[in-house]
């Protein structure tokens, strides 16, 4: 971390077991299956799951998802 660098608070816990490189043996990259063969991409969806599993349990549990994003929206971003 460089001096003066801000630590984001936005992200799970999960991000701390995220290797920096592919494990031995991962398949080498290939275009046509990122699916199968992008590291960095199948680490981004971990985060992603993580980020969404820690909103919604975050959330009232009366209120959807989907709900929240609503009220969200029509309150100009502001949580009420």
């Amino acid at each position: 971390m460089s001096v003066g660098a801000t630590v984001r608070t936005d992200l799970p816990p999960t991000i701390r077991n995220i290797p920096s490189g592919p494990p031995q043996g991962f398949p080498d990259f290939d275009p046509n299956k990122p699916d199968e063969t992008d590291f960095q991409l199948e680490q981004a969806l971990v985060v992603a799951k993580a980020m969404v599993q820690a909103r919604t349990l975050s959330e009232p549990s009366n209120v959807r998802p989907a709900e929240a994003v609503s009220r969200h929206s029509r309150t100009g971003g502001i949580a009420r």
